[in-house]
């Protein structure tokens, strides 16, 4: 249950219509209880507050009006602003990073507070035209509309403000970065521990019983995996599964999800059943996919690369925000693929990732668009280097090294110049001595 409702607030937080339709039903609530409450003091003969703006009726319908075309005609011009820039957004930046527009608050809560004040303004002018001969003043009502229009304003020149920020390119590199880095923190918060985080022996993955093929019942981006729910459901079974599948991967329909061992045999439809355990569908999501904001500052970079753009200094940015994910992870604890009830006993085995599975997410594409870019290839190295300084693990090691070697070679076969060769080669004998320096030694924060 935990995995759905965390896939369904992504989907909330990252829709257009979330923020400003609760904002409506928000306005419609605060324009019901501000009538009532005009209604209840004129009808006790209770005296008002001196401060509540006081007009005739007359009056009080016109400025209404007044309030309310404005807000619409404002929101169609935010809703106008918006749609150039994610324009400019997808076509400079990648179709991609919309999603990072879309669930911005500030563009969220820009386009719903002038919606809200429409719908506000619309309810109380009807009460205007309704109660027009009786001589009641919505004075309440009338003030917390000029209050509304008043907000408006300002998040209108806050929104304005927002946009021209938060459309360039290094303010959405760092927002991803973030995202990324909350990511790394949500699905590994444990911290490594040389001494009490010891390798786990390899398993035999012999499992007991027959084997029987889970297939996927629809194809598309797998979102999220509930493994608390696969483990426990297999422990209740006496039986054991084999996942083939992670967060962000696309399969196809009838594509081999797991393998289902039992001993004893498997009740009818236990394809549905497991399959109500992953979530698959139209593309993919950060919940437990840490691949995905990797992607997200890959696809800049890589346009930054291209021909049609070459921004260089753009791929440079990218390739610093992943080395930050980079050595974060390289002080995180990364769960053990087996796991076993309080037997001993195997009941769930799920594809491993590593350190160098998201160092190759995160270099390998860049490392082969910058081949030819000496700039973007010595930024690697220099990278990698601060990164072997802070290594512990023998596998991380190899994995810097391998990059490193990968990036060094591949640039020196399409460049000629003496000195830039030389400055390659430079980085790369820094890499080596900081992974030399580091052998053996655990890397102290603080």
């Amino acid at each position: 249950m935990k995995v759905y409702l965390g896939n369904l607030w992504e989907y909330l937080r990252t829709s257009f219509w979330f923020v400003p339709t609760f904002m409506m039903l928000l306005s419609t609530l605060l324009a019901v209880g501000t009538i009532w409450f005009d209604l209840s003091f004129h009808f006790s003969r209770r005296q008002l507050p001196f401060w509540l703006i006081s007009a005739n009726a007359e009056n009080a319908e016109v400025l209404i009006s007044t309030i309310a075309s404005s807000m619409i005609t404002v929101a169609g011009v935010v809703f106008s602003m918006t749609m150039v820039v994610l324009s400019l957004a997808s076509s400079q930046l990648g179709p991609r990073l919309l999603r990072n527009f879309i669930r911005d608050p500030v563009t969220q809560v820009g386009l719903g507070i002038f919606t809200s004040t429409f719908l506000y303004c619309l309810l109380v002018l009807a009460w205007l035209l309704a109660l027009a001969d009786t001589g009641v003043h919505l004075r309440l009502s009338l003030t917390m509309a000029i209050m509304l229009a008043f907000a408006s304003l300002l998040m209108l020149i806050r929104y304005i403000h927002h946009v021209s920020v938060f459309i360039q390119a290094d303010t959405l590199i760092q927002a991803v970065s973030d995202e990324l880095c909350s990511a790394i923190d949500r699905l590994y918060p444990d911290t490594y521990d040389k001494e009490t985080s010891a390798p786990i022996a390899p398993h035999d993955n012999e499992h007991p019983g027959q084997s029987l093929m889970i297939p996927a019942l629809t194809s598309g981006y797998v979102q999220a995996i509930d493994l608390e729910g696969l483990f426990h459901f297999a422990d209740e079974q006496d039986a054991s599964l084999q996942l083939y599948c992670q967060p962000g991967q696309f399969v196809i329909e009838k594509a081999q999800l797991a393998t289902y061992w039992h001993q004893k045999p498997p009740e009818e439809e236990i394809d549905t059943q497991l399959n109500r355990y992953f979530i698959i569908g139209d593309k993919a999501t950060p919940e437990q996919d840490i691949v995905f904001s990797i992607r997200q500052l890959e696809e800049v970079a890589l346009r930054a690369l291209s021909p049609g753009i070459n921004d260089p200094g753009t791929a440079i940015a990218c390739v610093d925000r992943l080395t930050i994910a980079l050595g974060i992870l390289l002080h995180r604890h990364f769960t053990s693929s087996h796991r076993f009830n309080d037997d001993g006993l195997l009941r769930l085995t799920s594809k491993p990732i590593s350190f160098e599975n998201i160092a190759d997410a995160a270099l390998n594409q860049i490392r082969q668009h910058s081949q030819a870019n000496v700039a973007v290839t010595a930024c690697i190295l220099r990278n990698l280097a601060m990164l072997a300084r802070q290594a512990v693990r023998s596998t991380d090691k190899q994995a810097i090294e391998k990059h490193a070697i990968l990036a060094t070679n591949g640039c020196l076969e399409h460049i000629n110049e003496p000195v830039d060769r030389e400055r390659i080669d430079q980085s790369l004998s820094e890499v080596k001595s900081a992974l030399h320096q580091s052998h053996g030694q655990d890397f102290h924060s603080g």
